[in-house]
């Protein structure tokens, strides 16, 4: 069960992170880890088998005695919140992925995710080009860390926004979000998931992000050019 958890949770942490729980400017995903932390914590220490991600733990604590320095000569402490938050999540991944990562169940729910949010997003663009209607994919009821979200759908008819997002909060987010499946797919997977690489390249088109879109081209260029290599050569 843990590691279901905390695998679902870092492949969601991005649409998690656009929901508030009402303090500041914490998260719903800050709110698990906080929660999950010293529970997984527990695990391992009651296990005695913590494999913790060597470099990525020395990489925080750089970061945390960077971030003392800068305080102790320029007295600037509004970076403390937003650096021990940032230190939160490297920790978060450095002390438990080699544990508590579920790699099967990781890829299945990124495929799910990535497809999923494809369709919701041609959706989005079929309404809004078609019908002058934006299809929010927010979950209503729970708050938005960014209020500017929830006005998307008068921004529409403003003709403020053209480019739809699915659950995320810009084109280019679900366009980082989706490359991550793509990419794999194309390299480890590429005979089993071409409809899926068809799909999302789709999905990167309609959603109107440039980076996503050059960036796909260059990995199907490098794709080819690895295969082209791999080719027996004719004497």
């Amino acid at each position: 069960m843990l590691k279901k958890i905390y695998t679902s949770l870092l492949i969601l942490f991005v649409i998690l992170s656009l929901y508030s729980i009402g303090l500041t400017t914490f998260t719903l995903a800050d709110a698990f880890l906080l929660f999950l932390f010293p529970i997984y914590f527990i695990d391992l220490y009651r296990k005695k088998t913590l494999n913790i991600h060597v470099p990525l733990t020395l990489v925080s604590f750089y970061i945390i005695l960077h971030m003392l320095v800068i305080l102790f000569i320029y007295n600037d402490f509004e970076i403390f919140m937003p650096t021990m938050r940032f230190v939160g999540y490297l920790l978060f991944f450095a002390l438990f992925v080699r544990s508590y990562f579920d790699l099967s169940l990781g890829w299945r729910l990124l495929k799910i995710t990535s497809i999923i949010s494809t369709i919701f997003l041609i959706v989005q663009f079929f309404l809004m080009n078609y019908f002058n209607f934006y299809l929010s994919g927010f979950v209503p009821g729970i708050p938005l860390v960014n209020n500017e979200l929830s006005l998307l759908g008068d921004q529409l008819y403003l003709n403020n926004i053209n480019r739809p997002r699915s659950f995320f909060q810009e084109p280019a987010h679900y366009a980082s979000f989706v490359l991550v499946y793509f990419c794999i797919s194309l390299f480890f997977d590429f005979k089993a998931n071409k409809f899926g690489l068809i799909f999302i390249g789709v999905g990167l088109i309609v959603s109107g992000s440039l980076t996503g879109i050059l960036t796909a081209a260059g990995l199907i260029i490098l794709r080819s050019m690895i295969t082209i290599i791999k080719l027996p050569k004719k004497i």
